[in-house]
C-alpha cells in the first residue's frame, strides 16, 4: 500500500465517522464574511484591526483573531473583491462536486490550522499572518481547484479565455516569488501549501515521471524504427542506400559516388548524339 492510498483511506475513515461535522458551502461562507468585513471596515475603520492575528491578544482571550485573517478582504477595490468572492463561490461548487463537503472542509480547515500554528510559533513577527496568511490560504484553495479542473476555461477580465492549469501556474509562481521575500514568509507559505502538497503531490509527481517515462519510450521507439545510417549517397540526386537498398552505388571517374540510375543518365548525357 502506498502512502497516498493509505492517506486516502484515512480520510475516508474520518469522513464516515465525522462527516456530520462538515459545513456545506464553507468557501461560500468565507466569501460572504469577506464582503461583510469589507462593509464593516468602511463603517468603522478600526474593525479590521480587531481581526488581525495578534498572538498576545489571542492568549489574553481574543480567540477570534486565530481565524479572523481569512475573513480579511484581500483587496480594497470593490471590483476585485467581488471577483475574488465570485471565484470562492465557483471553487466551492466545483470542489464539493469532486470531493464532497467533508473533504473540502477538511482541506480548508487544515490549511487554516497550519497558518494559525505558524503564526503562534512566529509570535515575534507581529502582522505576518495578517499580511500574507489570507493570501496563502486563498491561493491554496485556488491551486486545489486548478488541479482538480486543469482544462476548465475561465475568461480573464471577462474577455481572455485561460485554462485553469495556466492560472494555477501563475498563482504558484506568485507564491514562490512571495516566499523569496524572507525566510519567515517562506515558512508561512510552505505551511499553507503543505496540505496541498500532501493531497496532490503524489499525483503531480506521478504525472511528471510518467511523462518522462513516456518520452523515453517514444525516443526508444523512434530510435528503433529510424532508418539505418546511410553508407552511400548519390552525388547527383541525393538518394542513399538506406532509402533505396536495392540501388547500387559506384564511384565515377570524377571521384564522386552515383547511383545506378544517375550513372545511366550521365552515360547518356556524355555519349555523342546519334
Amino acid at each position: 500500500m502506498t502512502i497516498h492510498s493509505w492517506f486516502d483511506r484515512l480520510i475516508a475513515s474520518a469522513e464516515r465517522k465525522f462527516g456530520w461535522l462538515a459545513i456545506p458551502n464553507l468557501l461560500r461562507w468565507v466569501g460572504i464574511f469577506q464582503i461583510l468585513t469589507f462593509l464593516l471596515s468602511r463603517l468603522s475603520p478600526g474593525f479590521v484591526e480587531a481581526l488581525n492575528f495578534d498572538t498576545p491578544k489571542i492568549v489574553s482571550g481574543e480567540v477570534w483573531r486565530l481565524i479572523g485573517f481569512i475573513a480579511l478582504p484581500r483587496n480594497d477595490d470593490v471590483l476585485w473583491l467581488i471577483i475574488g468572492v465570485m471565484f470562492l463561490f465557483w471553487m466551492n461548487d466545483g470542489m464539493e462536486q469532486a470531493w464532497g463537503s467533508f473533504r473540502v472542509c477538511l482541506y480548508a480547515v487544515v490549511t487554516a490550522l497550519m497558518l494559525m500554528a505558524t503564526g503562534l510559533v512566529l509570535f515575534f513577527v507581529p502582522g505576518l499572518i495578517s499580511a500574507v496568511g489570507g493570501l496563502v490560504w486563498y491561493e491554496a484553495m485556488f491551486l486545489a481547484f486548478a488541479t482538480l479542473y486543469p482544462d476548465m476555461t475561465v475568461r480573464l477580465y471577462f474577455v481572455i479565455p485561460v485554462r485553469m492549469k495556466y492560472l494555477g501556474w501563475i498563482f504558484g509562481a506568485t507564491l514562490t516569488f512571495i516566499a523569496f521575500s524572507s525566510w519567515l514568509v517562506a515558512v508561512t507559505v510552505l505551511a499553507g501549501i503543505l496540505p496541498y502538497l500532501l493531497v496532490f503531490g503524489p499525483t503531480l509527481l506521478g504525472a511528471l515521471f510518467g511523462g518522462i517515462r513516456q518520452r523515453g519510450r517514444q525516443s526508444a521507439f523512434q530510435s528503433q524504427t529510424a532508418l539505418p545510417e546511410a553508407l552511400h549517397r548519390c552525388h547527383r540526386c541525393g538518394v542513399t542506400d538506406a532509402e533505396h537498398p536495392d540501388e547500387e552505388f559506384r564511384v565515377s571517374t570524377d571521384g564522386e559516388e552515383y547511383c545506378d540510375t544517375c550513372r545511366e543518365i550521365r552515360r547518356q548525357e556524355s555519349s555523342p548524339a546519334g
